[in-house]
């Protein structure tokens, strides 16, 4: 029996609380900050969104208020707002998968039109490649159950190795790449036969 924890590395999560329709909607889109974690927050942008946590939002949230603020300072309030959108186009690169997309964002490799990929390669969209790579953090915890004691080392990479592919798979399909893993602690508690394994991974995504 394995149950998992995952604490997002921030000072205060709610700053990533972002509307969108599903969660990779949200973190793509960053459209609305929805600071009380509440979908009704997200109800003025239509039927179906809600708010989703652990978005990476955040930097995005606060260079819209500051540049809100610079405005406002220099202009009044009665200024309209200037959204500067790229086009869809922009962001569409030739790679054998997204995450290699996603991750590379090579010239060489753009395909506004859609056709331009070689063989082996797709054109995909959504890559957000004009904007920075970004580096999260995280702690996880695994409680795993029925074991005599503490792994040693064959076991603990398997288990890295395990958790890795999992995690991987997972994270790919909300368009973020799993970087590393390393298991940072393993504390057994005999009395329940339970062994907690403290994990440290890293990912990176746009």
């Amino acid at each position: 029996i394995v149950s998992l924890l995952l604490v997002n590395a921030q000072e205060d999560p709610t700053l990533d609380y972002s509307c969108g329709t599903d969660w990779v909607n949200a973190a793509n889109g960053c459209s609305k900050h929805c600071p009380t974690g509440r979908d009704e927050e997200c109800a003025d942008l239509g039927e179906g969104h809600g708010c989703y946590y652990f978005t990476g939002c955040k930097p995005r949230f606060e260079e819209l208020k500051k540049e809100q603020e610079e405005l406002a300072a220099l202009n009044g309030d009665d200024e309209d707002e200037v959204i500067v959108e790229v086009p869809p186009e922009q962001n569409q690169f030739c790679a054998p998968t997204f995450i290699e997309a996603m991750l590379e964002c090579s010239k060489d490799k753009a395909c506004p039109a859609g056709n331009e990929c070689g063989e082996g390669e797709f054109c995909y969209g959504g890559t957000n490649c004009d904007r920075p790579l970004k580096e999260s953090v995280s702690d996880m915890v695994f409680n795993l159950q029925g074991l005599s004691g503490v792994m040693e080392e064959e076991d603990l990479t398997i288990f890295k190795n395990t958790v890795f592919d999992v995690l991987q798979q997972t994270l790919s399909d909300i368009k973020i790449h799993l970087d590393t893993i390393s298991v940072t602690n393993q504390r057994y508690f005999a009395s329940d036969a339970l062994l907690e394994v403290s994990v440290f991974l890293t990912a990176k995504y746009r």
